[in-house]
């Protein structure tokens, strides 16, 4: 492949930021990556959006699967190299895709879609429900047992209704999902290429050439767009277009530990000093009456010390304008994607793009309903 700019590569599921050296040498591929353009995908498992085993196919004449960031140059060079990230055009995209024909095959890996793609869940529901209960039972204690007035109560409610809905949004959204194309009559013969002035990568389990910072999860079994990583407390993957909702979680989760330390800790200080001193010491006067104030007053400091760093951790992510997957496997340093902190924040909380799953599930509803 020839280039114009400096190239830089990303892990055997990533995808690379340039072309090649400036001098004209060709990308090396690795063992894994020479192992994917045969289709060899060890964890790949065949979900899709109607059951386990069950594909869902439908009629069309336009092969648009769905808008990715179309947006001119943007960050600085990398390394020097004069090349300027951009971002592939949907219509460039899209014809680069091999086997394009007019019958497709809606497949969405693992996941699970509901109502015409209005919400889509990752294969482990069982984890979602177990972070619901460990945010609703202590809440649920510390409303009976902690808070004692109607204001305090009032606040809890709010605080732990914001922190729920906020994973439960997180759970239900589409990351960012790429569905899955037909395997090509002729697979490609190299595994990236250049579309629109962009590195592009193969992904041979997909059958896509996955735009820019998307990436193969292969717990979701899908390629995601902006893939940050897959999250065990919700159960799927945070991607472009629910990494928002993961951020609010962390910080309203924050704020309601924070507060039920507050008040657990208000309550133990209040007992030791209105109960008589008869012979006990001040923690025996603390808890005296009141049991339930120091388990919840430890519980919420486990939960500041351990959502705290990591929205410490992703509030960096934010203003670097990286993800999690970039800044663990293959980009050091400042990233190239830098816009400046107000920028990077933007694009990241107010950058919505469309939802491919929805666009193809409301099409296939409807082509039905006209059938």
């Amino acid at each position: 492949m020839n280039g114009s700019g400096h190239g830089a590569t990303g892990p055997d599921d990533g995808i690379g930021f340039g072309v090649d050296g400036g001098g004209g040498e060709e990308m090396q591929m690795s063992d894994a990556e020479a192992r994917g353009s045969l289709g060899i995908d060890e964890g790949f498992r065949g979900a899709n959006v109607a059951s386990a085993a069950a594909v869902v196919q439908f009629e069309g004449e336009d092969d648009d699967w769905g808008e990715v960031d179309t947006g001119d140059a943007a960050g600085p060079d990398v390394h020097g190299g004069g090349y300027q990230l951009r971002h592939p055009s949907s219509a460039a995209l899209r014809s680069a895709q091999p086997g394009a024909r007019d019958h497709h095959t809606a497949d969405f890996g693992s996941s699970v879609v509901f109502c015409s793609g209005g919400i889509v869940m990752g294969p482990d529901h069982g984890v979602l429900l177990c972070s619901i209960v460990l945010i609703l039972v202590p809440a649920v204690l510390f409303l009976a047992f902690a808070a004692s007035h109607a204001v305090l109560v009032f606040f809890g409610v709010v605080l732990a209704c914001f922190s729920l809905g906020s994973l439960i949004k997180t759970a239900i959204t589409d990351p960012g999902i790429i569905p899955k194309q037909p395997p090509p009559a002729t697979p490609p013969y190299e595994l990236q290429r250049v579309v629109d002035g962009v590195s592009v990568r193969w992904c041979s389990t997909c059958n896509i050439w996955r735009p820019e910072r998307a990436s193969h999860c292969s717990d979701c079994n899908n390629c995601v767009q902006r893939f940050d990583h897959h999250c065990p407390w919700t159960g799927t993957c945070i991607g472009k277009r629910n990494y928002r909702y993961f951020l609010s979680f962390l910080v309203s989760t924050i704020v309601l530990a924070l507060y039920v330390a507050a008040v657990c800790l208000a309550r133990l200080v209040h007992n030791a000093n209105t109960h008589d001193d008869d012979g006990q010491n001040y923690v025996s006067r603390a808890i005296s009456g009141n049991y339930m104030a120091p388990i919840l007053l430890l519980y919420a400091a486990f939960v500041l010390c351990f959502i705290g760093g990591l929205c410490c951790y992703h509030t960096k992510l934010v203003l670097d304008n990286k993800t999690t997957h970039e800044d663990l496997k293959y980009i050091s340093g400042k990233s190239p994607y830098h816009k400046g902190n107000l920028a990077n924040l933007h694009e990241v909380c107010c950058n919505m793009v469309p939802s491919e799953v929805h666009a193809i599930t409301a099409s296939l509803r409807h082509g039905c309903a006209q059938g």
